[in-house]
């Protein structure tokens, strides 16, 4: 898996890294990838056109789990979204840890990577 880290200056550091992802609209189940996640939202590609504002619930596929957060949409291009997450600090806490803890084998990856 290749993972890359952006160098910004945002509150938390985006990982680019491409999970699996799904939401519900309208009643059916979305499926797609991410771009970028960080511990406060993510971007990713999706072939359903979201409105900024829009309020949506969205699984992310960890490789033991899949992390179900409450999400704000806050940007929207052709075929992408960019999302933040809000409400439940423990599942943020348990992305965070995915991200960006030393003792995860996908954190190590990441710094095998720079």
């Amino acid at each position: 898996m290749k993972v890359t880290i952006d160098k910004e200056r945002r509150k938390y550091t985006r990982i680019n890294i491409e999970l699996p992802l799904s939401y519900e609209l309208n009643s059916r189940v979305v499926n797609c990838k991410t771009i970028n996640v960080s511990a406060c939202g993510a971007f990713f590609f999706t072939p359903q056109r979201l409105t900024v504002g829009q309020e949506i619930d969205l699984g992310i596929y960890l490789p033991e789990l899949i992390l179900r957060l409450s999400a704000r949409v806050v940007r929207v291009m052709h075929n992408a979204a960019c999302v933040e997450f809000y409400e439940d600090t423990d599942k943020l806490a348990i992305l965070a840890n995915f991200l960006y803890d030393s003792k995860t084998s996908f954190a190590k990856s990441c710094r095998e990577d720079l």
